[in-house]
């Protein structure tokens, strides 16, 4: 299974209506030629906090004999329980959108908009170890059909029709970007303690 959409569904034309007034007369955090974006949770109320990377912790060649905590503390990146902090850019109908993932126990933490520019692709990464929980979950907001998730599984596009989608991203992935038109999705990491979805229900086993 790629992928698997929750029973939550949000008005799209009100988050690209917030995305265009008040996200993008702001400098994107940059953290490379195409990928970066606004943090809407952070740890210190920055849309710039947020943004260091973490997936090298997980390749073998990166501070051989260090363990994942000592690697990540290395790359700057904290706990994503840190991450919980509203942002400048945290109000209106995206604030809405964060309280009722909240409400149905998904445990919100680290949300961004996350903007994948025209002709852009991140490398094959994963963002945890096969035997932890981590899931993102994802809200396009601004996408097309050239817009993919990739991994060992196959390739999906995720239309941006005000669905909510859960995605494991401790397996190798990436996402491209064919077209010339920028991709910003709503992003975060989350916990379904309650149930609401049927394959990604968090187990304390999985910490």
């Amino acid at each position: 299974m790629i992928f698997e959409e929750l029973p939550l569904h949000f008005d799209i034309e009100k988050l690209r209506s917030h995305v265009r007034e008040s996200v993008l007369n702001l400098p994107p955090k940059m953290v490379g030629d195409f990928f970066g974006g606004w943090s809407v949770l952070s740890s210190n109320g920055s849309y710039a906090d947020g943004w260091a990377s973490g997936e090298r912790a997980f390749h073998r060649d990166f501070m051989p004999g260090a363990s994942i905590e000592e690697k990540l503390l290395a790359l700057g990146v904290k706990a994503s329980s840190a991450y919980k902090e509203a942002t400048e850019i945290c109000h209106g109908y995206l604030a809405e959108v964060i309280r009722v993932i909240r409400e149905a126990g998904l445990e919100p933490r680290r949300a961004r908009l996350s903007l994948l520019k025209g002709q852009g692709r991140s490398t094959y990464h994963r963002d945890g170890p096969d035997d932890q929980y981590v899931v993102r979950l994802h809200i396009p907001i601004m996408t097309n059909e050239k817009c993919l998730f990739n991994c060992e599984e196959g390739s999906v596009h995720l239309p941006a029709s005000g669905a909510a989608y859960l995605l494991r991203v401790n397996r190798m992935h990436r996402v491209t970007n064919e077209s010339d038109e920028d991709r910003i999705h709503l992003i975060m990491s989350v916990q379904d303690t309650q149930g609401i979805s049927k394959h990604h229900r968090f187990s304390k086993a999985e910490i």
